[in-house]
């Protein structure tokens, strides 16, 4: 069964109208709006966090050098409200950074000179250029009493400080001692070793000295380095007291240091460095 199209439209219009009377007495019993028209969303506030302000750093930068201008390498730069140092370097230059703005304190210090303490209004986003020049720091020292005294070369290059600093079995007389017992003889010194036996043979002096048994020995002569025939010539033909210069004594052979030990006379030694001793 076909309905003509007006009839339809007749229909239809009848079911519009009884849905507009629906809704017509749902919104006066409350249900639903009289204006449907959609309204944007109020804007949501922002949390409040506080005040937020950008702070730009600044930097302190320059040149340490002492008061003459020199620069000076490894000098502490520093501010001292602040977290931080750097270091000065081998030209003077340096760069201190991250700085807040506002009045800072600074300080430069390097060993031996005094620091340097200043103040600076620093601000915002700005390098500030200094010149830092240190004063030396002045050092008091206790009164010292310096005492040079010569010694002859020849006789440093010969060992005989070295032994008589080294050696506890022997005897020594430095040149100063020589001087003050104004020596004319051998004789002199060789009394005074209580181990040693003075002979005197014709006028010459022949020192003995324990052997490596019960016997005695005569010494080795020794002058400037070389043996010498003064065990039976006599010591004074040969170094006569005015020659003298140093005298080693060694009166046994396990005293003597073993370059001065002859195998064909185990006994001690007498070393005699005359005033000519070059080396």
């Amino acid at each position: 069964m076909q309905l003509s199209p007006l009839l339809g439209r007749s229909r239809r219009d009848r079911r519009v109208r009884r849905a507009q009377r629906a809704l017509g007495a749902l919104a006066l019993s409350g249900g639903l709006p009289l204006a449907t028209a959609a309204q944007p969303p109020a804007p949501r506030a922002p949390a409040d966090s506080g005040s937020q302000v950008t702070v730009l750093a600044s930097a302190l930068d320059g040149l340490v050098t002492d008061a003459t201008n020199r620069p000076l390498l490894g000098a502490v730069v520093v501010a001292t409200d602040h977290p931080g140092y750097v270091l000065s370097t081998e030209k003077g230059t340096f760069h201190l950074g991250g700085l807040p703005p506002g009045r800072r304190q600074f300080e430069v210090r390097r060993v031996g000179y005094l620091p340097a303490v200043f103040e600076l209004d620093v601000p915002p986003a700005t390098v500030v250029h200094i010149h830092a020049r240190l004063e030396p720091s002045p050092i008091t020292l206790r009164t010292m009493l310096i005492e040079g005294r010569s010694r002859p070369l020849g006789l440093w290059h010969a060992g005989f400080y070295d032994r008589a600093a080294s050696e506890a079995m022997g005897y020594f007389y430095p040149p100063e001692e020589i001087v003050r017992r104004n020596l004319t003889s051998m004789t002199d010194l060789l009394a005074e070793i209580p181990s040693l036996v003075i002979e005197s043979r014709n006028g010459h002096v022949i020192p003995y000295g324990r052997g490596t048994g019960t016997g005695r020995c005569k010494l080795n002569v020794w002058v400037d380095n070389m043996l010498t025939a003064a065990a039976d010539d006599g010591l004074d033909a040969i170094a006569p007291g005015w020659i003298v210069r140093a005298v080693e004594i060694y009166p046994t052979v396990t005293a003597t240091p073993k370059r001065y030990v002859r195998p064909n006379n185990l006994c001690g030694a007498i070393l005699i460095w005359t005033k000519g001793i070059v080396y």
